[in-house]
Parts: C-alpha cells; structure tokens; sequence
C-alpha cells in the first residue's frame, strides 16, 4: 500500500479511535500486513457458519450486520456501522465460525488481516501488536456498550435512571 493512504487512514482510525501511547506508524504497519479489498453494495464480505479467516478493518463506507440463525428464516438486522471500524474479529481469533454474515451497504473498502496473522503479532509489546490490541479493545467496548443499551431499552429502564452504581466512600478509604 501507498505510505501517504496508509498513513491518512491510520490517523483516521486513531482520531476514531485513541489510545495512551498511540503512535501512526503503529497502526499503519498493521494496515500494511492486511490486504485490501474493495466490495460493491450488497456483497457480503463474510457469510454465517463459514470459517473465520480474517479480521476486517473497515476503512471506507457502511457494513449491515446480519443473522439468520439455526433455522435460517429471515434476517435479523444485529448493526449498521460505519469505518473506520474493526470487526469480524471474535471468531477469527478463536478460530471459529462466522455467527452473523456482513454486507456492505454501498461501495465498502477493507484491509483485510489474515487471522493467523492477527493472532501472531497479538502478543507483540510494540508497533502492530499494540495497535491492533488497542483497536480491538475499542471493537469490544463498543459492542458491550451496544450490548448494555439493547439490555436497558429490552428491560424498559428509564435512560436518566444512573448507570453504575457505586458504593459510598468511606472513611477507610478516604482515610478520613
């Protein structure tokens, strides 16, 4: 890839995504171990129940996020997300099976890293290593703050009800 694209788009996934220490280069060398791949509107970039063997980092455009589940039937609309955005992460890593099917909503542009290639630099302390860590943890803060607001709105909690509920402080640990 183009250092000048690679960079643009690291530095669009940091300003999405930031992180203490975070450095473009960082992102852009894994950028640069994906391969990238353009899909047209409507095509899916992976399907349910097939083997997951990449991790997405989307860069350009929309991904619907589908399920059809065990006795297939209609289509279940689990997200619509725009780049800069990674995903299909979950089972790649754990060397499963794809649970849901992604269809780009529009002209959609990729970098797409080969799984065993994401699980090797996964322990790296620097560069790619680090960056995709990073990424990911945004992935999985995202889908579990996605997650806890389907729950609220499923359970009917008032949204100016708190949040969290944390203890009093007390005098042992204010050391008052």
């Amino acid at each position: 890839m183009r250092a000048e694209f690679v960079d643009r788009h690291a530095a669009r996934l940091l300003e999405e995504h930031p992180y203490v220490g975070a450095h473009i280069r960082d992102v852009a060398d894994l950028l640069e171990q994906a391969t990238l791949q353009r899909v047209e509107g409507g095509q899916a970039l992976c399907r349910e129940g097939e083997a997951a063997r990449s991790v997405f980092v989307l860069l350009v455009g929309r991904v619907w996020v589908l399920q059809h589940g065990a006795g297939g039937g209609a289509a279940r609309t689990l997200a619509l997300f725009s780049r800069p955005r990674v995903f299909g992460h979950l089972a790649a890593l754990d060397g499963g099976v794809r649970e849901a099917t992604c269809l780009a909503d529009g002209p959609v542009l990729v970098a797409r890293l080969p799984a065993w290639r994401a699980v090797a630099m996964l322990p790296a302390a620097e560069g790619a290593g680090r960056a995709l860590r990073r990424l990911l943890l945004h992935a999985l803060t995202d889908e579990l703050g996605h997650a806890h607001a389907t729950l609220r709105a499923v359970a009917k909690v008032p949204t100016d009800e708190p949040r969290f509920f944390l203890p009093a402080p007390s005098a042992a640990r204010t050391g008052a």
